[in-house]
Parts: C-alpha cells; sequence; structure tokens
C-alpha cells in the first residue's frame, strides 16, 4: 500500500496481487469474471497485469482527438479497427464511448453553450483552485436508450473525472461503472486520463500529482486469465 496525504491506499501491484489470488482460490464471479467490486487504488502503474499495446494505445489517444464518434476514423490512425469497437458500434459505425468527444467538444452531446466539459472544469478551477466542482461527466441519464439506439451496444464505461488541488499539485480521480483490466484499464483508460491531468495541470501552471482509480466493478475475462497464471511473466 502507498501513503498519500495521510491516507492508505492500495497500488495497481496490490490488485494485482488480490485478482491473481482470486484465481488462484478459483474466486470466479456468477458472470464467468475474475472481478473486484469496488475496487480503489493509486494508478501508479499503466497495466496492472499485461503491459499495453504502447502502438495501439497512441492510436485510441488520436483517434479521441480526432472528436469523431465513427469508428471508422480510427483507420487514420491504425491499420484496424479492434473487434471490440466494432461489436460495440451502431449499423453506422458510430459510438458512444468517444471520451474525446464527450469531453473536449465544445458541440458535443455533453457541452454546455459552447463551452466542453474541460471548459467548464477549468474554469471553475481559475475561479478557485480548491475547488470540488471541476468534474468531466462522461454518462448522461438516456445512456440507457442511447446505449441501443440504431444496433448499438455501447454503455459508456467511464462515470466521470474529478480534478482536485492538494498536496501542492493537481490530482484526478476517476470513476468507472464496469472496467477490464486488460483491454480497459491497460487498452487507454489510464492513459486517457493521464492525459487530461497533465493538460490541465499544464494550462493552469501546476504540477501534476496522483491518479486515484475508482471501479465499481475492476474484472479480468476468462480470455485473459493466462495473464493470472503464476508463470506468466509481466
Amino acid at each position: 500500500m502507498k501513503k498519500v496525504f495521510g491516507s492508505k491506499y492500495f497500488t495497481t501491484k496490490d490488485i494485482r496481487k488480490i485478482l491473481k489470488e482470486k484465481y488462484k482460490n478459483k474466486d470466479i464471479s456468477e458472470n464467468g469474471t475474475i472481478n473486484i467490486l469496488n475496487a480503489s487504488f493509486i494508478a501508479d502503474k499503466d497495466y496492472i497485469i499485461r503491459k499495453p499495446n504502447k502502438e495501439w494505445v497512441k492510436a485510441e489517444i488520436k483517434w479521441y482527438l480526432s472528436l469523431s464518434r465513427n469508428v471508422n476514423t480510427i483507420l487514420k490512425y491504425y491499420d484496424k479497427i479492434p473487434k471490440i469497437w466494432q461489436m460495440v458500434a451502431d449499423k453506422d459505425g458510430n459510438v458512444n464511448s468517444q471520451y474525446g468527444n464527450l469531453i473536449l467538444d465544445k458541440n458535443g452531446p455533453n457541452s454546455v453553450d459552447g463551452k466542453s466539459q474541460f471548459d467548464l472544469a477549468k474554469e471553475a478551477l481559475l475561479k478557485d483552485i480548491n475547488s470540488r466542482q471541476a468534474l468531466l461527466i462522461y454518462t448522461r441519464p438516456s445512456m440507457h436508450i442511447d446505449s441501443t439506439a440504431n444496433g448499438m451496444k455501447d454503455f459508456t464505461c467511464t462515470i466521470s473525472q474529478s480534478f482536485r488541488f492538494q498536496g501542492g499539485k493537481l490530482n484526478i480521480i476517476v470513476s468507472m461503472r464496469s472496467n477490464d483490466v486488460v483491454h480497459g484499464y491497460s487498452g487507454s483508460d489510464y492513459e486517457w486520463a493521464k492525459y487530461l491531468l497533465k493538460k490541465m495541470a499544464k494550462e493552469l501552471k501546476v504540477k501534476p500529482g496522483y491518479i486515484f482509480w475508482n471501479a465499481n466493478d475492476l474484472h479480468v475475462y476468462e480470455r485473459d486469465f493466462k495473464y493470472l497464471e503464476e508463470d506468466y511473466v509481466l
């Protein structure tokens, strides 16, 4: 564990140990995953049980920054569209979980009066660096309907990210509805949070601090149990 601001938190190493122990004890949830409910830890590394495909992570971040909701745009930055994006996209190739569109687009579904959520969070911090209102919201009540519209299967996994200034640095607190350890956290979830933290810190002219991670359900699918084997080397 790691002590931060006077409190002790699990680290990615601790989470990896818990997942491996669950796998060893065959502690499999009802839906067939090895999971941790209400997982909370310091995101001190970009992986938990498998190192990321850095080429893909960079490409996905570039796609987010394009603000395009269509998965075919990925081909501008990567040689193929990952199966998961093909599976969840609607009949026209659009998805809800285009994080750049949700957070940085000034005219996107989560924008307000021509301002992106990032703009609004920045304004809150400029008014009061200790504000607790610098919040980025990824979902919305209509997501229950939007997630299946036009053949889509995409209920956004990220709930929110909150910027908090403490310890002389800007920190970010991530809240996830559902978080795949291998293809989510290590896919680009961590790197996206890190990107936004560094961007906000730079624009506010402060130093970036910690990434606090909270997941309602942090899990490993059966197809990835091999990464929990004792002989698997990171």
